[in-house]
């Protein structure tokens, strides 16, 4: 009796033992799996993502659409100050104001405010009329925010966009906001993803001329997206 006993404690033992290797030889693999999974991503993000044309312009859409909202949330902000829209504010208010916007916002190239007719002044004391500029006018007939298409710039001679807000007063349009972004802001956002470690993701009107892009060579030299 006592002899079988030990036999099967010994049995017992060896499948015990065979159970142990078993599930050590599967954790490891498993861990040796997942370790994998971990060095692929990590590779994968270093080398900026590797995804899908489907994916590239979901996340490009992501991120264009965030940068918009906040550069809008910016100029709205701006346009409810009475110091820059109020109906009795003196063109030195306005002028301190959007100056003081301006350092806050400091990645826009200029700021300004207009009254209805687009006389205008900004954040460096200077005054011009931009009432027959198309980003003036569509904001003006639309009540919206715009942003214009790709701009060069008489006096700088750098690329920028228009980002445009109307404000009212007792009802009535009384003028816009303005700012101006270097092309620059928004070609950072095509650069996070690629396709093959190409950038191939662009955005273009409705006549197929690209305006804005990861690459902006192409934005400075007006190509439409037949051409790229």
């Amino acid at each position: 009796m006592l002899k079988k006993a030990m036999d099967w404690f010994k049995n017992l033992s060896v499948t015990l033992k065979l159970i142990y290797n078993t599930v050590f030889i599967l954790s490891m693999a498993v861990i040796i799996v997942m370790i994998s999974i971990y060095v692929s991503c990590t590779y994968t993000a270093h080398r900026g993502m590797q995804v899908s044309a489907p994916m590239i312009r979901e996340l490009t859409n992501m991120n264009i659409t965030a940068k918009i909202d906040a550069f809008r949330t910016e100029i709205l902000q701006t346009s409810l100050d009475d110091a820059i829209t109020g109906k009795d504010s003196t063109r030195n208010t306005k002028y301190q104001a959007l100056k003081r916007y301006s350092d806050e916002f400091s990645h826009y190239m200029m700021m300004g405010v207009t009254d209805e007719r687009g006389n205008a002044v900004t954040a460096k004391n200077e005054t011009s009329n931009i009432g027959e500029r198309d980003y003036f006018i569509t904001a003006k007939n639309t009540n919206s925010f715009v942003i214009s298409e790709p701009l060069l710039g008489k006096t700088t001679g750098k690329w920028s966009y228009i980002l445009a807000q109307p404000y009212y007063q007792n009802g009535k349009f009384a003028g816009v906001v303005y700012a101006s972004i270097s092309t620059d802001e928004f070609a950072s956002l095509f650069k996070k993803v690629n396709i093959n470690g190409k950038n191939e993701s662009y955005i273009v009107n409705k006549d197929g001329k690209v305006i804005a892009s990861g690459d902006t060579s192409i934005i400075e030299n007006e190509k439409n997206i037949d051409e790229i």
